[in-house]
C-alpha cells in the first residue's frame, strides 16, 4: 500500500489581511517549515535488509549540513533490546530546480542503512531516529513505531515469516467501509486463504483488489470503525522465500489503533517474536 507524504499547506488569509495600509505590514514573521523525514520503508517489512530514509526540505535541495545532522542520528539495532548491529549507509541525493523542459524538480536526500549479512536475519531490527523537533519532522508518525525515549521508526526482520504489518479500514460512499490488510512482503495467496469478518454481528466482507502485499475487502452496510477479524489459512506463503505465514485469526480488539487525518482507521497488530 503506497504510502501518502505530508503536504504542506501554505495559508494566505493572514497576507490578505496585513496587506500595506498606512505604513509595513505588521505580526509576526511566518516561520519556515522544518525539513521533512520519511521512513520509506513500512514498518513490520520482512525479506528485506535496507531500510531508506528520506529527507526534503520545502522542495529545495537538501543541503549538505543538513543530511550531516540527520544521517549521523539514524540508529540500527536489536528489537526489543536496543542493542546497536552492524550496518552500512548509503547516501544520495537529488537537486530541486527544473528540468531542461521548464517541469518543476522535487529536491531530496536519501539515506539507506543495510544490515550487515553476518547479522542473524530470523530476528527484529529497528531503525529509528530521535525527535529533534527543532531540527526536522517525521512524517506519518501514526504509522510508524515509537520505542524507548520517543525515538520514531521501523521494524525490519530479513527472514522471519511474513506477518500481517497493518490494517486500515476507510469509510465509502453507500455505507460500505473498505478494509486494507497489508503484509510485510509478497504473498501468494491461495482464493479463500483470507477472510473477514466485520461489525457488530460479525458479518462476512468481500475480497475486492488482491495485490501480492495487500488485499481489499468491501464491507456491505457497514458503519465507522466496528471490530473485525481477520482469519489467514495456512496456505499463505512468502512469494519470495516460501516461508509459511502463521495461520490464525486477527482480531481489531487486540491491535493497537489510531485515526488518519482523512477519517481512516489504521490499525497495527502485536508482533510477539
Amino acid at each position: 500500500m503506497p504510502r501518502v507524504a505530508a503536504g504542506l499547506l501554505v495559508v494566505a488569509s493572514s497576507f490578505a489581511a496585513g496587506c500595506f495600509q498606512d505604513g509595513p505590514m505588521s505580526g509576526p514573521v511566518p516561520s519556515t517549515p522544518l525539513p521533512l523525514v520519511n521512513f520509506m520503508t513500512s514498518d513490520l517489512s520482512t525479506g528485506v535488509r535496507l531500510v531508506s530514509v528520506r529527507i526534503t526540505d520545502g522542495g529545495d535541495t537538501v543541503s549538505a549540513e543538513l543530511i550531516a545532522t540527520i544521517a549521523p542520528a539514524v540508529r540500527v539495532s536489536t528489537w526489543p533490546g536496543d542493542v546497536e548491529v552492524a550496518s552500512s549507509e548509503a547516501v544520495s541525493s537529488s537537486p530541486g530546480g527544473q528540468d531542461p523542459s521548464g517541469a518543476g524538480r522535487f529536491g531530496y536526500a536519501q539515506i539507506d542503512r543495510t544490515l550487515d549479512a553476518a547479522v542473524d536475519g530470523s530476528v527484529w531490527y529497528r531503525v529509528s531516529l530521535p525527535r529533534r523537533p527543532a531540527d526536522y519532522q517525521v512524517s506519518s508518525d501514526l504509522t510508524l513505531s515509537t520505542f524507548a525515549g520517543g525515538a520514531l521508526g521501523v521494524r525490519i526482520s530479513p527472514a522471519h515469516r511474513p506477518v500481517v504489518a497493518s490494517v486500515m479500514s476507510c469509510p465509502k460512499e453507500g455505507g460500505a467501509v473498505a478494509v486494507y490488510a497489508g503484509f510485510s512482503e509478497p504473498l501468494t495467496k491461495p482464493p479463500g486463504a483470507l477472510a473477514l469478518d466485520y461489525g457488530t454481528p460479525a458479518a462476512p466482507c468481500a475480497v475486492g483488489a488482491d495485490e501480492p502485499s495487500v488485499t481489499q475487502f468491501i464491507c456491505a452496510n457497514a458503519t465507522g470503525a466496528a471490530p473485525f477479524s481477520l482469519r489467514i489459512a495456512d496456505s499463505v506463503t512468502a512469494t519470495g522465500s516460501g516461508s509459511p505465514m502463521a495461520a490464525g485469526t486477527l482480531r481489531s480488539a487486540d491491535m493497537q489503533s489510531a485515526v488518519l487525518g482523512d477519517g481512516c482507521s489504521y490499525y497495527k497488530p502485536a508482533i510477539a517474536d
